[in-house]
C-alpha cells in the first residue's frame, strides 16, 4: 500500500500511484481493458480530487471562506493562484489531505480496507 506521507509532499499528491493501488486493493483484475482501466483510473482520480476539495474547503473558517470564495470568482480559472491561496491560508493542508486520503480509501474499500 503506498503510504500517505508519500503521497502528501509540497502540497503534491502521487494520485496516479495511489489509484492504481487502490484498484489493486479492491480487486480489480490487472487483464482488464486497457480502456477501461483508464477511465476508471480517471474516474477515480476525479473523485479523489474532489474529495480533497471538499475536506480542504470544509476546514476553513468563515473568513478564510469568504476570501477563498473571491480567488475563485476573481481567478477561477488560475489553478496556481488558487493553489497559492490554499498554501498560505489552510496550515495544516497536508494533515487534511493525508486523512481525506485515508477516509476516501476506506470509503472506496468498505469492507476490504
Amino acid at each position: 500500500m503506498v503510504q500517505c506521507k508519500e503521497l502528501v509532499k509540497s502540497g503534491k499528491l502521487k494520485m496516479d500511484e495511489f489509484i492504481k493501488q487502490l484498484l489493486k486493493d479492491s480487486g480489480v483484475s490487472d487483464d482488464m481493458d486497457a480502456a477501461v482501466r483508464e477511465q476508471l483510473q480517471k474516474d477515480l482520480t476525479d473523485r479523489l480530487t474532489d474529495f480533497l476539495n471538499k475536506r480542504i474547503v470544509e476546514s476553513m473558517d468563515e473568513k478564510t471562506l469568504a476570501e477563498f470564495e473571491q480567488v475563485i470568482d476573481q481567478n477561477g480559472d488560475d489553478a496556481a493562484k488558487i493553489q497559492t491561496f490554499i498554501e498560505q491560508n489552510v496550515a495544516n493542508r497536508e494533515q487534511i489531505a493525508a486523512s481525506a486520503i485515508l477516509e476516501f480509501r476506506a470509503l472506496y474499500l468498505g469492507d476490504k480496507a
